[in-house]
């Protein structure tokens, strides 16, 4: 909204409509459909709308007072947020049927008559479209004759207010000069962004520990995924007591650990042991970090499937910083890795965050 854009819509209705009714633009239902005028105006530019009535055929140069009921004597102004300008609707009372409009617009002391576009407007609000666009939003407000200024906000989805400033003329022509079109708080128009997403099963289904593709493949309580720079998935299956790695094709295998035995030994593969481990995290080169929960430990595996001790004391639950093994975890519960190397622990029981140094170094972050 950084430039200033009017756009004007105006009713055009075979019909006429009761004496109590506004003529308004979402039931104004003429074959001849409802149409958008759009002109771009600078800061110095106004806008003229001349209607034509159904009753004489003549431009109706002006709206006299006595025209409307003294309980209703007013236009009214509809606005909705479409795209990127604001359409204004201007509906005439007392039952006028309008089947002729023209714009006008003033630029330096001169009038151009912008040409009606052969656009049939069906409906005023609509869903945004799938691929991104501007989010609709409607407002609507109203001025009483004789009063010439009209003052009205618009409020968007993102919660930021355009106030717009218009002046109703009456008198010798019925016009709406746009002196002002200039929003106090500019800020992006809020977008919506839909996309078509399907959901689908990538690995497992069922509770077990086979490795296969896709949905052959079994899991026990799996928990703590964690993504590679290669699009591989790791996966703590606590039930299991393992690590489970799945490709990006969904292929499923055993990372490191043995099915259904648990323990504390390091190694390569199945040789490794793990008790309930809960959580992981990959790094750049391909090391998963995991949080091996029960054993109170916080255990490295390479890629090449050999499982190390990053810190921690096997069998022993506490709380002390230090290096490696004289560090002490109590019931850790995730992990996450930064760029740099250092690995960062949830110590649930200690209700702290800990921080583990490629030198294996264990401080207390936070807490």
């Amino acid at each position: 909204m950084e430039r200033s854009l009017v756009s004007i819509v105006c009713a055009i209705a075979v019909t006429q409509a009761h004496a109590a009714d506004l003529l308004k633009i979402e039931n104004a239902g003429s074959p001849n459909g409802k149409y958008v005028l759009e002109a771009v105006a600078t800061s110095d530019d106004t806008c003229r709308v001349e209607l034509k009535s159904e009753a004489d055929g003549n431009i109706a140069k002006r709206i006299p007072v006595k025209d409307f009921d003294t309980h209703d004597r007013r236009y009214s102004i509809s606005a909705v947020w479409k795209e990127d300008s604001s359409a204004f609707a201007l509906n005439i009372n007392k039952g006028r049927s309008i089947t002729y409009c023209r714009l006008f617009v003033e630029h330096h002391g001169s009038w151009n008559e912008a040409s009606l576009p052969e656009k049939q407007i069906k409906k005023l609000r609509k869903e945004a479209d799938k691929k991104g666009g501007k989010a609709l939003d409607y407002l609507s407000v109203s001025a009483w004759l004789p009063k010439e200024e009209i003052k009205f906000s618009y409020m968007g989805n993102n919660t930021v207010e355009y106030e717009f400033i218009g002046r109703m003329m009456h008198g010798h022509q019925p016009r709406v000069d746009f002196v002002k079109v200039v929003p106090p708080k500019v800020e992006p128009e809020p977008k919506y962004n839909y996309e078509n997403y399907v959901f689908a099963v990538l690995a497992g289904g069922t509770e077990g520990s086979k490795d296969s593709a896709g949905t052959a493949a079994q899991f026990k309580w799996p928990h703590g995924l964690s993504i590679d720079t290669g699009a591989n998935v790791f996966v703590a299956d606590r039930g299991n007591h393992v690590v489970r790695k799945i490709s990006h094709d969904a292929v499923v295998s055993t990372l490191a650990g043995s099915p259904g035995q648990f323990g504390d030994a390091d190694g390569t593969g199945s040789a490794a042991r793990f008790r309930y481990p809960i959580a992981t995290a990959a790094d750049a080169s391909g090391n998963v970090y995991v949080a091996d929960s029960s054993n109170n430990l916080i255990r490295k595996i390479t890629p090449g499937g050999v499982v190390s001790t990053l810190a921690g004391a096997p069998g022993i639950s506490g709380y002390a910083d230090g290096n490696g093994n004289a560090a002490q975890f109590n019931n850790p519960t995730g992990v996450a890795v930064d760029k740099n190397g250092n690995v960062f622990v949830a110590d649930s029981v200690n209700k702290v965050i800990r921080k583990i140094t490629k030198d294996r170094e264990v401080t207390t972050f936070a807490g």
